[in-house]
């Protein structure tokens, strides 16, 4: 009995399997003699080795294992060194042309959740690679929107007319684009703004196309063209004319009917023609104001000179005899209401003898001691003409009394 529990325990430890173990067990009991003190010893001893067997059955293929993941590592830690040298290399010569030695710092890859995290950390190129000088390089991050994040970009451009008179001024926005988006406002192929926000001024009468065109990387070329209606100005064109008296006679001969004419800025009149008598010598800004059917406004100013030509009859001689016929010397001329009139007499010694404001007052001579009048002697006489500003005039001559 003694040999077939040896040959039993022999046998177990050979054939150390799990299964085989469990079947040498169940040989073991049935084998068991009737004297238990020295067989249990024995199974006892058994029971160790079985146990000592299962743990090597479970020890020895995981401390394989080990050993293959522990090699994988090493193989993976030599490939990304050679991979970031090939990567350094080329910026190493654009850096320092002497070539300094690289110094690489990466993970110690000792377990797979670590060399999880050296991969990571390699797939996104954030490793940071010195040179001896100190000098770092990084990879640079290069961020590209991909088709559908294109395609989702759209400007949004708002214009407040497209149409009206020239000069057109088109008050714009530009939103939903990049701040890198390059814009351009072209009109004939020249542009006429660069800005998101503006005014575009077009001056070219009649219908023409407006471009728009933005450019970025984050989104597909955008082109859009609207059509410009702009409407041309009305030609102001008018006659005037100002006679001796200060009347200014004006009249439209423009296509367009719709007109104002100002003085001074001062409205006048809003008919076809008409008329206004100017009361002060000086210069007038005449101006007509002509609108369209499309509402467009154009004007027209000239400037205008008024000068009154006074005409002064003055006789050379005159009798103070009382014959009722030229008994008075006297000077004639139109007055006007915005002008004052002084008339004077003086002696050849520059005496004055007569002076008055009135029109149709004259002077009726120079008598001498004794009441009589002189004979064959001479005289100046001179009138004064003053506007409302202060500006005058002189007229004067000479004239005998006989």
């Amino acid at each position: 009995m003694s040999e077939k529990l040896n040959d039993i325990i022999q046998e177990s430890i050979e054939n150390h399997t799990e299964d085989y173990s469990r079947e040498a067990w169940k040989r073991l009991k049935r084998e068991l003699p009737v004297n238990k003190g020295a067989l249990w010893l024995k199974a006892g001893l058994l029971t160790v080795l079985l146990v000592v067997v299962s743990f090597a059955v479970w020890y020895l293929p995981n401390k394989d294992t080990d050993a293959v993941e522990k090699n994988n590592v090493s193989m993976a830690k030599n490939t990304l060194v050679q991979k970031e040298t090939e990567i350094i290399k080329p910026k190493q010569e654009f850096v320092n042309t002497e070539s300094p030695t690289l110094k690489i710092e990466h993970f110690e890859a000792s377990s797979p959740k670590e060399e999880n995290k050296k991969q990571e950390y390699s797939e996104t190129k954030k490793e940071s690679v010195h040179l001896e000088d100190n000098t770092s390089i990084k990879e640079p991050e290069v961020t590209v929107a991909s088709a559908e994040e294109k395609k989702s970009i759209q400007p949004l451009v708002t214009l407040d007319k497209l149409e009206g008179c020239t000069p057109l001024n088109i008050e714009y926005h530009i939103s939903n684009t990049p701040e890198t988006a390059k814009i351009e406002w072209l009109v004939d192929n020249k542009i006429l703004s660069q800005a998101s926000n503006g005014i575009l001024t077009i001056k070219k009468a009649g219908r023409s196309k407006l471009s728009l065109r933005i450019y970025a990387d984050e989104l597909d070329d955008f082109y859009k063209e609207y059509e410009v209606n702009v409407w041309s100005l009305p030609t102001v064109e008018f006659a005037h004319n100002i006679d001796e008296e200060g009347l200014l006679e004006f009249r439209n001969v423009s296509k367009y009917k719709a007109c104002q004419w100002f003085i001074n800025d001062n409205l006048i009149s809003e008919d076809q023609e008409g008329s206004l008598q100017l009361q002060n010598a000086g210069e007038y800004q005449f101006k007509m104001v002509l609108k369209n059917e499309k509402a467009c406004v154009n004007q027209k100013t000239e400037t205008i000179k008024y000068t009154i030509q006074h005409k002064v009859f003055a006789p050379t001689a005159f009798s103070p005899d009382g014959d009722g016929y030229n008994d008075e010397f006297i000077v004639k001329y139109v007055s006007h209401k915005s002008f004052t009139y002084t008339f004077q007499v003086f002696s050849t010694k520059g005496q004055l003898l007569f002076e008055t404001s009135e029109s149709d007052k004259g002077w009726s001579g120079e008598q001498d001691h004794n009441g009589q009048y002189y004979k064959n002697k001479k005289y100046l006489w001179r009138l004064i003409i003053q506007d409302a500003s202060g500006n005058t005039e002189t007229k004067q001559g000479y004239f005998t009394q006989l």
